[in-house]
Formats: C-alpha cells, structure tokens, sequence
C-alpha cells in the first residue's frame, strides 16, 4: 500500500481479546488523516465484546450477528465467511486487520482472500508443537498466516518463527504486541500498587475448549482444596460467559469463604484486579501476557503454551492439566511465589504505533 489518497481500512473484532488488541490499533490509525477506519465487530463476545469497545471509547461501524445458542465451529465459522464476504466486498478495503485466532480472525482473513485484498494479522506467529493444543486456535492461526500478507508478530521469537515456515521476510514486522499498548491506556493515570503481602489475591480463570472437554471440574477441585489449605489467601474465581464453564462454577459444593466467584469483569476492572493480584491461575493466553508486563507470578494450566517469555523468564510456571501435577505445582507457587517483577518480553506499549506506520509499507 502506498501514501497518497485515502486509504480504507477494515478492522475486523469479535471476541473481547480482539477488541482489547485491536483497539489501540484502531486509535492509532485514526490519528492519522489520510487513512478511513471502519470497525467490523462480528459478535463472537457479543456483551462482554461491545463492553470492551466502550471501555475504548470505540463502538463498530458495522455489526454482524453471528452467534447462535449451541452452534457447533463449523457453523459459527460458516456464519462468519457468509456474514464477513459480502461485508468485505461492500466496503471495498484496501486493507482488512485481523487479530490473533479466533474464529472471527480465520473468517476476516478467508473474506479478505476471496475478494483480492490484503490481509495484516497482528499478533502474528504464535505456535505450539500440537495442531490441537490450543483448539482450534493452532490450526486457524497457522491457517491464517498462509492468507495474510504482512505479518505483525510480538516478540522476535515469533517473527523468527514466520520467516523459518517461508513467509517474506520484507512482510514480517516484529512490532511488539498491542496487549502492552491496551493495557497502558488503562492504567495511565493509575498508580501500579505496590506488590502484595502474603494476605494477598489469588486470580483464578479457566475456560478453554480443551479444558471443558477433559478436565476442568477436576482442576476447579484442586483449587478449592488449596484454598481451604491457606485461609490468609483471597482467592478470586472468574465466572468465563461460556455456559459450559459457569455451569462448572456454580456446580461446586461448600466454597470456603475465602472464595469468592466473580461476573465476567470489564477490562478495566480486570486490569485492575490483577495489578493487585499475588498470584494468577490461568488457561487464557492474554492473561499470561498481561500478568508479565505487570510481574505477577503466574500459574499456566496448560500442557503446552504459546507465551513461553514468561516460562523462560521463571515468571512463569506451566503446570499442565493433569490435576495432581497441576496440584503439586499450584501448592508450591502458592507456599512460595516468585517475586513479583515485570519483564519486557511484549514490548514497550507503542505496538499500534508501528503497525499504522508500517502497514502503508507492506499491504
């Protein structure tokens, strides 16, 4: 893409994650007059989603409906091709941006495709050995860079990674990742506290597919083991909007009144909690990134990760899935945690800045 007349871009949303990594980029692009922004939000997290947008000071130009009670990934992904093509063509973008993943990102880029116009994935690059470790994301997201045509990746690793599998290395942008730049828009103007005591709050979110299918009652079991363990600690147990996760929640038995179940929270508030959280329990991959820039210690029910900075760094701890390693991990992180330290490893908050500036030099 070259400077000169207007340029339309699409940025397509649909999950909150999304719209937290895709609104600094959407901000950043409209600082710039000669380029026309048009936010498509597909619905994927239709409350919590267009929560995230106000919280931006955003709302979508174009909104799709694309859930639907019990639909299976292929019907979603189905309603998005049909919903995101003809949307696409319409708006006749020069450039369509998508983010991350998830099922809205794999049908922006497959719209994108149809009709001719290039595709930017940000947060480009991310991998783990095991096409079904996370599922479906591994396998959308490797799909997704055979589609895009310029690749912003997060950390040099990923960047790496992109040119090894034999993209362009003129398309690959290590950029940094946009999660830094959303959570510095939130907490400026706020003090970060100061590290907690040993009275502190343990977080706790777990809601991945492949967690639900095999496991997650089990790991949700051995938390309120150890919280029953170390009544000193507050732990805080987010309720994920997924049906299936709630009804796990609200299914447990006699919580220690040390427990407390929480809503899904705004961004905001969430950044929040956890700037003042001793230790996070987590499945969710931005989590994990949002928790190093901040130096929580973190917990990663996982097998494998596709963050490995923070591991490396020994912020860090991936503690598997099974419920007695998972255990074993959980009660030593918890009787003894790392010190709390940020580490540097996705960026420096000015991601959004470098992807509107070099997205005229490579789309």
């Amino acid at each position: 893409m070259t400077t000169g007349a207007p340029r339309r871009v699409d940025v397509v949303m649909g999950t909150r994650p999304e719209v937290i990594k895709l609104a600094p980029v959407v901000i950043a692009l409209r600082r710039r007059p000669e380029v026309s922004v048009r936010v498509v939000f597909t619905g994927q997290h239709a409350d919590i989603g267009t929560q995230a947008l106000y919280d931006f000071g955003l709302s979508p130009d174009l909104a799709l409906a694309s859930m639907d009670p019990g639909q299976s990934l292929s019907s979603l992904l189905a309603r998005l091709v049909a919903a995101l093509g003809p949307a696409t063509a319409r708006g006749g973008p020069d450039v369509v941006i998508g983010q991350g993943d998830s099922s809205s990102a794999f049908a922006a880029a497959i719209a994108a495709h149809h009709a001719r116009v290039p595709f930017a994935h940000v947060e480009a690059g991310l991998r783990t050995p095991t096409l079904h470790l996370p599922f479906p994301e591994e396998g959308y997201r490797r799909a997704i860079s055979a589609l895009s045509t310029v690749h912003f990746a997060p950390t040099p690793a990923s960047a790496q990674r992109l040119v090894a599998e034999g993209h362009d290395p003129a398309q690959v942008h290590h950029v940094g990742n946009t999660v830094v730049d959303a959570q510095r828009l939130v907490l400026s103007g706020m003090t970060i506290p100061r590290p907690p005591s040993s009275t502190g709050r343990v977080l706790v979110t777990l809601h991945r597919r492949e967690l639900i299918a095999d496991g997650l009652t089990a790991l949700l079991s051995v938390v309120v083991d150890a919280a029953r363990e170390r009544p000193h600690l507050h732990f805080c147990l987010l309720r994920h909007p997924n049906p299936a996760v709630a009804r796990a929640i609200d299914a447990l038995a006699s919580l220690p009144s040390n427990i407390t179940v929480l809503d899904p929270q705004p961004h905001g508030a969430l950044t929040r909690l956890l700037a003042e959280t001793l230790l996070l329990v987590t499945d969710s991959g931005g989590l994990q990134e949002e928790a190093a820039c901040l130096g929580i210690p973190t917990v990663v029910a996982r097998e494998v990760t596709d963050r490995p900075e923070p591991v490396a760094e020994g912020l860090a701890v991936l503690a598997g899935t099974r419920p007695k390693r998972f255990a074993d991990t959980l009660r030593d992180w918890l009787d003894v945690p790392p010190m709390r330290r940020p580490i540097a490893a996705f960026g420096d908050g000015h991601a959004a800045d470098r992807i509107a500036e070099l997205l005229f030099r490579s789309a």
